[in-house]
This record gives structure tokens, sequence and C-alpha cells, in this order.
């Protein structure tokens, strides 16, 4: 019998992307699947669409839409009884074989393999990874959350995502648990994700502010002693210099909420020791 397989969906107001991804996702050949959608307090119609359209989706609304990303996805984690939980966008699109595909190759897998990260492409081209690494197999350190698959049982060994990041870097985070704790990270290219307009999004005061903040805290939490200190500067450097100017503000308010999450970082903290580990600084 095939193992079930959870597919988990964090939704905002994107009613017509998630559409389609339900539809991507009815489609699948491979049968045995259960849909979470979680769905932050959507206006556009999105929930009347699922209970309509979409009547075998296990929806969960919020009672506001003042969750995260990070918290979202950890309620649909949490409600999902699958022996793999496929982690995706609400604007992604499937072709009908990446489930089948997915699980197979977890079956060729070693038992260490926790997750499957696919080959992301948006409407400019590929999206992760680099093109020199695109179209060959190889462990890795990180996904894309916009499409990937991984065993619950791993899964439920992590804190999940991290509640705390609220958006961005939460991938970088639970990958750097994960590996943490002796898993893998297997980059799978023959499957292809195809992602909506991500890269459109331009840099604003809000994202840079999660970037600056959040990129410490992971370096903080899972570099060794020996990477971190030079790491936080040069990231601090970086930033400063790429757009900390015009959001001066902002990225001293990244800097100093940064450093009062340092206790959790400290009580959270576990270095990874993997040869797949590399955020550069």
């Amino acid at each position: 019998m095939q193992p079930l397989v959870s597919v988990v969906i964090v939704n905002w107001n994107r009613k017509d992307d998630l559409r389609e991804c339900l539809e991507s996702i009815r489609n699948q050949t491979y049968k045995n699947i259960e849909i979470i959608v979680v769905d932050n307090h959507s206006t556009d119609g999105s929930i009347k669409i699922v209970r309509k359209e979409f009547p075998e989706v296990k929806l969960i609304v919020m009672p506001d839409s003042s969750y995260g990303a990070c918290e979202t996805f950890n309620i649909g984690f949490a409600n999902a009884t699958g022996e793999y939980i496929a982690i995706l966008d609400d604007d992604v699109m499937l072709s009908p074989d990446w489930i089948e595909k997915i699980v197979k190759k977890f079956e060729t897998e070693p038992k260490d393999t926790a997750m499957i990260a696919t080959k992301i492409i948006d409407p400019l081209g590929l999206m992760w990874p680099s093109e020199n690494n695109a179209d060959k197999e190889f462990y890795c350190g990180n996904f894309i959350g916009a499409g990937a698959m991984i065993k619950r049982e791993a899964l439920e060994k992590t804190r999940y995502y991290p509640k705390e990041y609220f958006i961005y870097w939460n991938e970088e985070e639970l990958a750097a648990q994960l590996l943490s704790k002796g898993y893998k990270i297997k980059y799978f290219p023959e499957v292809k994700t195809y992602h909506k307009g991500h890269r459109s999004q331009r840099m604003t005061k809000r994202r840079f502010y999660f970037f600056v903040r959040n990129r410490l805290w992971t370096f903080w939490m899972h570099e060794s002693m020996k990477k971190l200190i030079k790491k936080t500067f040069t990231h601090l450097g970086y930033f400063l210099s790429s757009l900390g100017y015009r959001y001066i503000t902002t990225y001293i308010k990244g800097v100093i909420d940064a450093i009062k999450g340092l206790p959790d970082c400290i009580r959270n903290r576990e270095v990874v020791d993997s040869p797949y580990w590399e955020i550069k600084g």
C-alpha cells in the first residue's frame, strides 16, 4: 500500500493561485494524499473556494491574519498524519508525477535522508539552486519551502519552523536542525516545482528587518564558535553596505531585536557539524 503523503499549504489572499495549486495536487498520479490548507484569514474568497470546490481538503482557518508563515505552517505540520509531508507555497504548480517521483526517490535513499528538495523554477527561469548545480543530484544544506518533502518522523524531532522568525530564513533554520541531528537533505533535480513570481518581490523595510534579525539568529544557533563571530560581522557589514544606509533605522532595529533574542538562541543552540552545511556570511 502506498504510504500516506500529507500536503501542507499556507494561503493568504491568493485564491486564483491556490485553486491552480490544488488542482495540480488533485491531478497527481499518486492517490494516497491528505491535503491540509492553513488559511491566514483570507478576505478574497479563498476560504469559500476551498470549501466549495475542494471538499477533500482539510481546511484550517486562522482567527485573524496576524499569524506569521512559520506559525501557520507549523499548525499544518501538527495536523499532518502522513508518513511524508510535502511543503508547498500556495502559488506553485506541480507536474502530475511530482509526489510519485519523490516517494519513489525516498525508497532508494538511505534512512538518514530526511528531506527531498526539488528544482524550483519561476517565470524568470531557474530560481534554485544555481545553474552550476541545477542538473545533478547532491546532498545539500538548505531547501526552498516552495516545494519540498520531508519525513514526518524526522520533522517531529525538530522544533518545526521557528515561530519567533515569523517569516524568512525559516527554511535555513529547519535545515540546520535536521543536519545537527545527523539527517541529510537530498536535492533531486528530476522533480521540478513551478513557482510564480517569487523573484519579482522587491526588498522592503519589512523583509530587510527579518533578513537582518533572522539570519543572525541562525548563525548564533548553529555556527561553531570559530565561525560565529566572523560570520556575524561579515553579515552585518554586508547588509549595512548593501541596503542599511537606506533602511538604517530598520537595520538598527533588526540588530537590537536579534540581541534581545540571544538567550533563546543559546537555549536552542545546536551546532551543525555536517559537510553540507554552509551559509555564507
